[in-house]
């Protein structure tokens, strides 16, 4: 994000910053809780990427084909 607002010339000078955890452990293979016991997420209202996207799309009115022409 960083770089793209020098780019575009809208600042010219940015702090940056950031983190990556996903390489090292695959998905599931910690055991976390929502691994172990799925039910830990329904308390924050946690919903998987799958349903949440169609849960937009349905609400939004995007349908299969308008979001693959994207």
């Amino acid at each position: 994000f960083g770089a793209a607002k020098i780019a575009q010339g809208a600042d010219e000078i940015v702090i940056a910053g950031g983190v990556e955890s996903m390489s090292r452990v695959g998905m599931g293979a910690s055991g976390g809780a929502w691994f172990m016991d799925p039910s830990v997420g329904l308390p924050g209202w946690f919903v998987p990427q799958g349903i949440s996207a169609d849960l937009i799309a349905t609400k939004y009115g995007f349908s299969r084909d308008d979001v693959d022409a994207y």
